[in-house]
């Protein structure tokens, strides 16, 4: 600001001023209209894609000026930003000839339901910015991207600081402050990540009696980006399986598939594990395990990898042993290998305890047997009798079990591929539990996954005739 050339000044202003606006939420698109200071036309009009609308910021000297010129009167119906480039407060002493009777004060008051007017100064952005990022809180992030968007009212650098604060006194106090300072929307997606946040660390001694039936609506993809790998980095947040499990009703497993890029390697079995009987999928492969280091014991020895989830390869998986589970609702995530093997069905038998058969592929070596379930409920018996009375030696190809549908009523099919090494299940899909057990101990029928390692995976029991059924 200490240049003269008028045109260099202008330039300077609005070149720093436009890359703090994208600093601020990088999503938006900032159209520069080449005008400065203009009492009718913005400076920048701000855009979102795929989404309507326009938010118009109007650059200012000071307050004075903004007052002066009665700019939140004269531009309501354009619900602007105005930002001052002085943080100086309006002297209620000087008077304007522009218009003499005006009282030119700077209050922070609430504004009207409707009013989305928001005035604010260069201090304050840049505050909102650098706490923000000094929060390291998703509450923080969201504050600072939704600001342009969907702020309101007079926010100065003391309010902008405490909007991304996480010491409030208490949740409410920083709720209300929230629903002053932000649009409806805005606001719904910035209070229902602060509730999140309070009930996500929520003492584990009294998790079980939480309740997320308040939390307003599901969450967006833009949310999920920012909520979840922060609550799922913080030990006491993780801890909270009542929570993970409430969590889980609020967005769905194909949600999580979308946001894998942001969740990389980091541990998502707090989130997974409470939600096994929940999320249907459809695909899951049985792979290679990828290559880690292993803890090393006291005694100089190699201590077995504790099996977690993560989406380490881009795709939801878990090392158990040498051997890796994939699992995905796209099955366009997960792969598979290239071969016709097949296994004994006296070798399968032991394995498929517990399932109802509805379709065995047999091959012999003079002749190749369907079996199809059309009205009987398992066809194991119908197998058993074709395998006993044909003098030939069988080996099973594809096979589908009868599973329950996940979190309603109906049954659902898995498919079991011996040659890809692939289980499939089609429609809306199967649970995770039953997926990995499809993989973990039919498919892996010669050696079965240990209990243990479904243990720590997942949440329900072995297959069951009874849970089968």
């Amino acid at each position: 600001m200490d240049i003269t050339d008028p045109q260099e000044y202008i330039g300077r202003v609005k070149t720093v001023m436009q890359d703090r606006l994208h600093d601020l939420d990088r999503t938006a698109v900032i159209e520069d209209t080449r005008y400065f200071n203009h009492s009718a036309i913005p400076d920048f009009a701000l855009t979102w894609p795929g989404e309507s609308g326009v938010r118009n910021v109007f650059l200012r000297d000071s307050y004075e000026s903004i007052s002066a010129g009665n700019d939140e009167g004269h531009l309501a119906a354009l619900e602007p930003v105005l930002i001052s480039l002085d943080n100086a407060p309006v002297d209620p002493d000087r008077t304007y000839p522009i218009v003499p009777d005006q009282e030119i004060t700077f209050r922070r008051t609430p504004p009207r339901p409707s009013a989305r007017t928001l005035v604010t100064d260069v201090v304050a952005v840049d505050a909102l910015g650098d706490a923000a990022e000094a929060s390291n809180s998703p509450l923080g992030a969201l504050v600072r991207s939704n600001f342009v968007r969907g702020a309101r009212g007079h926010i100065d650098a003391d309010l902008a600081e405490q909007l991304v604060s996480t010491t409030l006194p208490d949740g409410d106090t920083r709720v209300e402050l929230i629903r002053d300072a932000f649009a409806e929307d805005a606001a719904l997606r910035i209070t229902r990540t602060a509730q999140l946040i309070d009930l996500a660390m929520t003492d584990a001694g009294t998790a079980p009696g939480l309740d997320l039936s308040a939390v307003d609506g599901t969450l967006s993809l833009a949310e999920l980006r920012t909520l979840l790998p922060w609550l799922l980095a913080q030990p006491r947040a993780a801890a909270n399986t009542a929570f993970w499990t409430q969590f889980g009703a609020l967005i769905s497993y194909a949600d999580i598939e979308r946001v894998r890029d942001d969740l990389g390697t980091l541990d998502v079995t707090p989130l997974v594990r409470a939600n096994t009987d929940r999320w249907a999928l459809n695909w899951g492969y049985l792979g290679l395990a990828l290559p880690v280091s292993l803890d090393t014991a006291s005694d100089g020895g190699q201590e077995a990898v504790q099996p977690t989830w993560s989406f380490a390869g881009g795709r939801l998986g878990a090392d158990v042993g040498d051997e890796r589970i994939q699992l995905a609702k796209n099955g366009q995530l997960v792969g598979s290998r290239p071969g016709s093997s097949a296994a004994r069905w006296e070798d399968v038998v032991p394995a498929l305890s517990g399932y109802r058969l509805s379709g065995v592929a047999l091959q012999g070596l003079r002749r190749s047997v369907t079996i199809d379930a059309e009205r009987s409920e398992d066809i194991r018996r119908d197998v058993e009798e074709i395998t006993a009375s044909l003098d030939d030696e069988y080996l099973v190809t594809h096979l589908r079990v009868r599973v329950p549908v996940p979190a309603g009523e109906g049954v659902a099919e898995i498919e079991v591929d011996f040659g890809a090494g692939v289980v499939k299940s089609t429609g809306s899909g199967a649970s995770i539990n039953d997926m990995v057990y499809a993989l973990g101990r039919v498919l892996k029928y010669r050696a079965p996954f240990p209990a243990a390692a479904f243990d720590a995976l997942l949440t329900t029991p072995t297959p069951t005739e009874e849970n089968r059924a």
